[in-house]
């Protein structure tokens, strides 16, 4: 499969300490990098790769920059399948070149997301993770893990805020704190469920998902089954 090379490393120094934010889209990446901005010095520090750059050549750039010892980096994750389903919501919202006119179609007509699973057996579904945003959390950060200091779900990111401002006295206010999306009304079967693990490759999230939740107490475990629960009968609810 081949993929963009996300920019995905984020630098910044504040008070001359510096930190990097290391991105996954559609994990609260646009108000993150909004904020840093304004703590913002020096330059983005990534090397450049081709857009038509295989799978295997995308991984090891990813690997990022060559980081001092006393950067804090940090990365803030999501459900895999809240992720996925936000980020073709807002491909349908922009009208993305790579969304087919029939998925518009009924986007435009249904409010919620379960307009998505009318698509899940289509080819051309994969090809929505070529070239835009949903590029999987692990070709984001699974190569460096054990180079990541400080990681949190979106749903607790006010924990991030609170590490920002004791390690480097930076004052950010991400405004994601404890929203997750209660409309989030979507249900899946078993098989809706299947689908996306195996095919779109969000078994591995999920996996990566649970390393991450092992380390760091502010990672929730998210679990794929909480989607087949209604959404009134949720006892967690994922943004």
């Amino acid at each position: 499969m081949k993929q963009n090379y996300r920019n995905c490393w984020h630098r910044c120094t504040y008070a001359d300490r510096p930190f990097t934010y290391v991105e996954i889209p559609k994990a609260g990446c646009t108000t993150i990098k909004h904020q840093m901005s304004k703590y913002f010095k020096g330059k983005y520090e990534f090397p450049p790769v081709s857009a038509s750059s295989e799978l295997t050549r995308y991984m090891d750039y990813s690997r990022g920059p060559i980081l001092e010892n006393e950067d804090l980096v940090f990365t803030v994750v999501r459900d895999p399948i809240a992720r996925m389903y936000s980020g073709i919501k807002m491909l349908c919202k922009i009208k993305h070149p790579s969304v087919p006119a029939e998925m518009l179609e009924l986007y435009e007509i249904k409010s919620d997301y379960s307009f998505v699973n009318m698509f899940l057996d289509e080819p051309w579904m994969f090809n929505l993770f070529k070239d835009t945003h949903l590029t999987l959390d692990e070709y984001c950060i699974g190569n460096y893990l054990e180079r990541i200091d400080f990681a949190c779900s979106i749903e607790k990111i006010d924990s991030l805020e609170k590490t920002l401002l004791k390690e480097c006295g930076a004052h950010l206010i991400f405004g994601h704190n404890n929203k997750a999306d209660k409309k989030f009304d979507l249900v899946l079967t078993d098989r809706e469920i299947k689908i996306i693990l195996e095919k779109f490759g969000l078994e591995a999230s999920y996996s990566l998902n649970d390393k991450l939740s092992r380390r760091f107490i502010h990672v929730i475990k998210y679990n794929y089954n909480n989607w087949k629960i209604e959404s009134k009968d949720r006892t967690i609810h994922y943004g």
